[in-house]
Order: structure tokens, then sequence, then C-alpha cells
């Protein structure tokens, strides 16, 4: 395993993954709601013409949604430090800072990043931009 590749690759596939999950919300609704057609590629999306401004609506709303609704970032970390301990590894507290204990032959600890501070963008004011690009 080449583990450049991996720490390079996760950010990525984080974004790919919450652009998938994006996608499926808004069709799921667009379901529940009887708004078709929907057509889309990749990150595009695209209806009648006369759907347009509904679309767009409803793009930006579950956008704001999905990165609002669950604290993503929160929920991520608590995950991540659940895989380290699902594989096997020590995590240790000392002073508020989490470690990994590192298995090799020093048995060195790893810091675990905390989880960084928010700023203070209004994710609710997207509704009213004129182009959403994620």
């Amino acid at each position: 395993m080449n583990s450049r590749k991996q720490t390079q690759s996760i950010i990525p596939n984080i974004i790919h993954s919450l652009n998938a999950n994006h996608l499926i919300n808004l069709i799921n609704n667009a379901i529940k709601e009887k708004f078709f057609p929907i057509i889309n590629i990749h990150d595009c999306f695209g209806t009648h013409p006369n759907k347009m401004e509904i679309l767009e609506y409803k793009v930006k709303k579950e956008f704001i949604l999905l990165y609002t609704k669950d604290k993503f970032i929160n929920t991520f970390h608590k995950r991540l430090i659940q895989a380290i301990k699902d594989n096997q590894f020590k995590i240790i507290e000392i002073k508020d800072n989490k470690f990994v204990e590192n298995n090799d032959k020093n048995n060195s600890l790893l810091k675990i990043p905390s989880i960084p501070k928010l700023g203070k963008l209004d994710l609710e004011k997207i509704i009213k931009s004129k182009y959403l690009i994620y």
C-alpha cells in the first residue's frame, strides 16, 4: 500500500462522497415531491426550462441541509476515531489531546488533530446566491 497516495486521496474522496450524497438527497426529495424530470451529469443538474428556478432552489437547499443538519465535521471526526479503535489501535488521552499508540519499534504516539473551529460563514445565504459551485 502506498501511504502517500492514501494520504493524498482522502480529501478528494470525502468531497466526492459528499457530492454523491447531495445528489442522492436531491433526487430522493424530488421523487417525494413528484418533481420531474431531473437530469444530472456528475455535479451539474438540468430540467425543463420552465422548472429551472425551482430546481436551482432545490439544489441550493439540499446543499445547505447537507452541511448544516448533521454537523459533518463532528460526525466525521467521531467516525475516524471509531475506525482507529475498530482496527485495534489504542487511543490515549493526555491533557485534552488524543493520541494513537503507534505499533512501531519505538511505540511512538501519533497525535489525532482536534476538530477545527468553524468560521462565521452563513450557509443559508447560498439560497440568494446567483451560482453554486462546489
